[in-house]
């Protein structure tokens, strides 16, 4: 997938390592769970969001992670923001609170993570299917710009959502998942290399639900151990 987006319907497809994908405004996308190979680039041409707004928030949220974003101007292309990929180099520069405890207390912590984990992306997919089933009855009753009104609306209230979701993982689980995964991999007894690994930041609930299946499956590898308290002093 590279070129022009105008247009495009592209579901569960692979995006190559250093595309650059271009959308004019001329049409509508659709873009669902793509996976990425690699680097990208995302270019919006000048008037292209003042067209379609609601179609160019899609594919900013969609790619935005993985591809860097520009506007071409008349005066050149201008970058309006960075890739934001998550880099496993953050989790080693970071003291892991993980890191200390035992392997039962690690085991323990691994199921309230991915436990809270689960709910976080459940609740989200569960909002989703609802709002999907909700019958459009109400609409036979609206003329034909009022239907598109609301099409408008129902984008941007997506879009709010889909927001919301990805600054919940970003700010709750992301940087929790990888320290995680770290203190898992240094308890296991033999090399181990599980599934998507949980310092590649999931771009789609699929992802994240492949992230919390690989710590479950790396938590069975890591060896039980007593885990007991250091002895009080006597006291003076």
């Amino acid at each position: 997938m590279f070129g022009s987006l105008d247009g495009v319907q592209f579901v569960r497809g692979s995006v190559p390592a250093n595309a650059t994908l271009r959308f004019s405004g001329n049409a509508d996308v659709i873009l669902v769970e793509p996976k990425f190979r690699g680097p990208c680039t995302l270019v919006f041409n000048n008037d292209a969001e003042h067209k379609m707004p609601a179609t160019a928030d899609k594919i900013r949220f969609a790619l935005s992670d993985h591809c860097d974003v520009y506007r071409e101007t008349n005066s050149g292309r201008v970058k309006l923001r960075s890739a934001r990929t998550f880099n496993s180099d953050q989790v080693h520069s970071q003291k892991n609170p993980y890191a200390s405890l035992c392997n039962t207390k690690l085991v323990e912590k691994q199921h309230e993570l991915t436990g809270e984990f689960r709910i976080f992306v459940g609740e989200h997919e569960h909002s989703e299917r609802m709002l999907l089933e909700t019958s459009p009855q109400g609409r036979s009753r609206l003329s034909d710009e009022e239907v598109k009104v609301q099409a408008v609306q129902d984008e941007l209230l997506e879009f709010d959502r889909l927001s919301e979701f990805g600054s919940g993982y970003e700010t709750r689980f992301v940087s929790r998942l990888a320290m995680m995964r770290q203190a898992l991999m240094e308890r296991v007894p033999f090399p181990a290399r599980i599934g998507t690994g949980a310092d590649e930041k999931g771009s789609t609930t699929e992802d994240m639900k492949d992230i919390a299946q690989d710590l479950d499956a790396l938590a069975r590898l890591v060896p039980a151990t007593n885990c007991t308290q250091p002895s009080a002093a006597p006291a003076r």
